[in-house]
């Protein structure tokens, strides 16, 4: 297979202050398939060079973040350091990543895609704002989402969705996106030498929560609900792994029962957390993943969660047919007898049903650890080099 060079239109900032997150673990893999992978990213203050995986260079703005100055500018940045790469290093397709209200990314690429001869993929990974919105940014941000993707669906040749449930429908249904211009490609990317069972001992009730802490994420849900749970349950434990804007928010409710573990060093750390807990707990009101709860179920932890982004697909309909038993009481008891198994468990937007079905698990440990492990066995399709090797492949066809 021939080799090539793509551009990636970005939104990430972590990986431009050095972290270790996701996208700088995705690029690993995927750099693999080309012979140069350059990545434009919002600013980090600094403006320098990053190289990374030998072959993976990261060019983050340098402009002031002074009243969001580099935000409004980053469209004419990207043109400019394109430009410059394409100079040195004539890329083959370009990858912009959609982001609202300004999708600087996506502006950036079809105009490159017009003055260089070169195909782009707009790359949208969630719908803000959907299937629940949280606040009136994230419905802005929707809105604007709508109006943009429906003023360009013709000119748009190529977008990318990374799950094919709700997200799919939305576009199709709701922005008439042609169906024969939209590329099936899961963005989740499992490495199984890291998020695997072992002989750790799992405390059966511990509970995990790990994302980053902003409202979306449903927190104030989640924290409502494991105090319901420590109530009935004195030994009940939840941990937090992540940060964001909302840390404050969760360090005041920090008690015995509930501790903020903030980001942890490395995935294997991540990992043996997941291995440690029964559940993790994903309340989140919009996602286009979380890939946070596949981690957690190759690590054999069973799954809660709203019915958000590629959960739709992992955790069947049928599969929980039997799950809305929600007896008069408000104790949450899934039939017996069904003859399907489940995989994880669908949650409502309620702390008392999140609650419910939590202490259904501190209650039920060998069933819990019968459907956590039917989950571990259905996520062993995003196994990671495989996931990659999909993605590089499907860009590498498009290229010219």
């Amino acid at each position: 297979m021939v080799q090539k060079h793509i551009l990636m239109l970005s939104g990430d900032s972590g990986i431009a202050y050095g972290k270790r997150n996701v996208f700088h673990e995705m690029l690993r893999g995927f750099s693999k398939h080309w012979d140069r992978v350059s990545v434009i990213l919002p600013s980090n203050g600094d403006g320098k060079v990053i190289k990374i995986h030998n072959n993976v260079y990261l060019y983050p703005s340098g402009k002031s973040k002074f009243l969001h100055f580099d935000f409004f500018t980053h469209k004419n940045f990207i043109l400019k350091k394109a430009r410059e790469i394409y100079r040195e290093n004539p890329f083959d397709i370009v990858s912009a990543h959609a982001i609202p209200p300004l999708f600087a990314n996506v502006k950036a690429a079809m105009r490159l895609g017009k003055e260089l001869n070169v195909p782009y993929v707009v790359e949208l990974m969630h719908i803000p704002g959907y299937p629940k919105a949280e606040n009136l940014m994230e419905k802005i941000e929707r809105a604007t989402l709508d109006g943009f993707f429906k003023k360009r669906r013709s000119a748009i040749p190529h977008l990318r969705l990374i799950n094919k449930s709700d997200t799919y429908k939305y576009v199709v249904e709701k922005l008439a996106f042609p169906q024969e211009k939209i590329l099936d490609i899961p963005a989740f990317y499992l490495d199984f030498d890291v998020f695997k069972t072992t002989d750790a001992v799992r405390n059966p009730k511990q509970f995990v929560f790990c994302g980053r802490l902003e409202k979306n994420k449903g927190l104030d849900l989640l924290l409502d609900a494991a105090d319901m749970v420590a109530k009935e349950i004195p030994d009940f434990l939840l941990k937090i792994i992540g940060d964001g804007s909302m840390k404050d928010f969760v360090q005041k409710r920090v008690s015995k029962n509930i501790e903020l573990l903030g980001w942890l060093p490395t995935r294997e750390d991540v990992a043996q957390i997941y291995r440690e807990s029964a559940a993790i707990v994903m309340t989140s009101y919009n996602e286009g993943g979380p890939r946070v709860t596949l981690e957690a179920m190759a690590c054999g932890a069973l799954c809660l969660t709203t019915k958000v982004g590629i959960m739709n697909e992992v955790v069947s309909a049928e599969k929980q047919s039997a799950l809305s038993a929600i007896h008069s009481s408000s104790s949450f008891v899934p039939l017996s007898g069904a003859k399907h198994i489940e995989n994880a468990f669908f949650i409502d937007w309620s702390a008392r049903d999140i609650a419910d079905k939590m202490i259904w698990v501190c209650k039920n440990i060998a069933d819990a650890e019968k459907i956590a492990e039917e989950g571990r066995k259905s996520v062993q399709k995003f196994e990671y080099s495989k996931a990659l090797k999909f993605y590089a492949d499907t860009y590498l066809g498009i290229c010219k």
